[in-house]
């Protein structure tokens, strides 16, 4: 019996504006259940392509099924890409959040058979084996507001590293990044500008799952039999460990079993002193924490986020007491954004004094209230067409009435040096 071949395509930014070439869960999660399945598949992570680069590279992995995994600012890979698939006449299915929030235009594209919207392990495995009545799964006709089914984290298999690391683009990062993984799924917040107030209208508090602590336990120990070597490890749940209690049963193993420092994602309201404790117990080395802007009328009108200054400022004093290093997110180009409002996020993260700051720019996503009114300054434009890949560090439009584009790229340009001049 002959194996299903399937090439798995993750668009990637630029190699020139991020860190590194990132582990993507979702992507390892689904071709762990399509190899479950049977199915053997290869993985690819362009950051720009042809056409005719797409073909070849199709012929060339034998792959009866395409599969792509698409955010917004990548949205115009998928052309090609799908081209390419139905020049060689395979089915190309598209997911992740620009299929899921702009389903309708992404499903236009000439050769996409069918997208998945929401969550995509049953879906994709239901695509392959010709399934067509699946929730999530639309073809042309479908009802474009279906949402794939919730999966259940503790029964799905550990994503698969190996396709990563077989990869052409992958680059394995050790002693920042390390070994990736994610003990949650969801996020309870509805922040204006992204992409989980989607989900959140789609599932409903439902969308917030967590592995038991073995499960991470397990998934922690084997990657680092396999790759020993990296001087600390990262979970990229969108919040860590929400649960106080999880967090408890959690630091009593990793701290036994695992033994590897390890960075987070923390929110301001939730890094109590009890928590703070908690993940100083269990090895955490490094909080990132979304600050996004200092100014907190901004924060709160236009971002969704209803923390204060005061609320980060001793959240972050707390993990420096405990000898936790902060790493701060900020973005720079938000509809309101001003020279004042500049001003005031320098002001707040030389008060933070973070080890590590990670900046990128505003930019409108489809499923946000944040993007759609966005949408409504360009009106008839394509979510694609307003796609930009480069935004993270150099946007090609700003969103703001009160700073130029060329504004807005010498205060990007200016931040750290601003913030670290005052030490």
């Amino acid at each position: 019996m002959s194996v299903t071949r399937i090439l798995f395509y993750l668009p990637l930014p630029p190699p020139d504006r991020k860190h590194y070439v990132p582990f993507h869960r979702g992507v390892g999660q689904i071709a762990a259940v399509l190899s479950a399945a049977g199915c053997e598949v290869a993985l690819r992570m362009p950051w720009r392509t042809t056409e005719e680069q797409a073909r070849e590279e199709i012929a060339a992995s034998g792959a009866r099924f395409v599969l792509v995994s698409l955010a917004t600012p990548q949205a115009a890979l998928l052309r090609p890409i799908a081209a390419a698939a139905a020049a060689a006449g395979r089915p190309l299915l598209a997911g992740g959040p620009h299929a899921t929030f702009a389903p309708a235009e992404t499903l236009a594209v000439p050769g996409v058979t069918a997208i998945v919207r929401g969550e995509g392990e049953r879906a994709a495995a239901a695509f392959v084996a010709g399934d067509t009545d699946c929730p999530g799964l639309i073809r042309p006709g479908g009802d474009p507001a279906a949402a794939g089914e919730l999966a259940d984290l503790a029964v799905l298999p550990p994503p698969d590293r190996e396709i990563f690391h077989a990869c052409p683009e992958f680059k394995f990062e050790r002693t920042v990044i390390g070994h990736e993984f994610a003990a949650s799924r969801g996020c309870p917040y509805r922040c204006r500008y992204c992409s989980n107030s989607g989900y959140l209208d789609a599932y409903g508090a439902a969308l917030l799952r967590r592995l038991p602590v073995e499960r991470v336990i397990a998934e922690a120990a084997a990657a680092l039999a396999r790759d020993p070597k990296v001087a600390i490890v990262g979970f990229n749940d969108d919040i860590f460990a929400q649960d106080i209690d999880w967090l408890g049963e959690f630091a009593a193993r990793w701290r036994t079993a695992i033994k590897k420092p390890f960075w987070v994602n923390g929110h301001p309201s939730l890094l109590t002193e009890e928590r703070v404790r908690l993940l100083k117990h269990a090895g955490c080395a490094r909080v990132h924490v979304g600050v996004e802007t200092g100014d907190e009328a901004l924060r709160r009108a236009i971002l969704g986020r209803t923390m204060s200054n005061d609320t980060i400022l001793r959240a972050c004093e707390r993990l420096r007491r405990a000898g936790i290093r902060i790493v701060t997110f900020i973005m720079l180009g938000a509809p309101g954004e001003s020279e004042a409002t500049y001003r005031e996020t320098v002001g707040v993260l030389r008060r933070i004094r973070p080890s590590w700051v990670i900046q990128s720019f505003f930019m409108p996503l489809p499923g946000t209230p944040l993007g759609e009114e966005c949408r409504v300054q360009a009106p008839g434009m394509s979510w694609e067409s307003l796609s930009d890949p480069s935004f993270y560090l150099k946007p090609g439009r700003s969103w703001t009435p009160f700073l130029t584009i060329e504004r807005l790229r010498e205060l990007g340009d200016a931040l750290l040096r601003d913030v670290y001049a005052a030490r």
